[in-house]
């Protein structure tokens, strides 16, 4: 951290006050991170938008690209947008929503059978608990 250098307190410190909340610290310091990482956000439209030290001219009076220049800021962006996808997930992270719909996006259909067991003849019951087995990956109840 820039400012424990610049303050001379010692890293190690600040977490500790941290993780004891001295003082309130810890809500303090929540706030601040929170702050920093939006922070982040504003730098990222400008990052993107500077252009200057994108291009320079060449010894024949060329104008070309610094890929360096371009690919450091690149690199800026992707930092950025990382550490704002962990910070603060919820605003920043991916989101990634799983959506379970019946036919024509209907709701999802479900239907029960009943079947009498004592029914069944010996080769039905041996194939319906062979279907159950394949549906259940060979599991005994208990193992379930």
């Amino acid at each position: 951290m820039t400012v424990c250098r610049d303050i001379g307190i010692a890293r190690q410190t600040v977490y500790t006050w941290v993780l004891d909340n001295h003082q309130g610290f810890a809500d303090a310091y929540a706030r601040a991170r929170h702050l920093m990482a939006l922070g982040w956000a504003d730098d990222l439209d400008e990052i993107a938008r500077d252009k200057r030290g994108d291009y320079y001219v060449d010894e024949d009076g060329s104008l070309k690209p610094d890929m360096e220049h371009i690919m450091r800021s690149r690199l800026r962006i992707d930092t950025r947008k990382w550490l704002l996808g962990k910070v603060l997930p919820r605003v920043y992270g991916e989101k990634i929503i799983t959506e379970l719909t019946g036919k024509d996006g209907g709701p999802i259909e479900t239907q029960a059978t009943r079947i009498d067991v004592l029914a069944l003849d010996p080769e039905q019951r041996d194939q319906l608990k062979q279907i159950l087995l394949q549906a259940t990956k060979g599991k005994t109840e208990e193992e379930r």
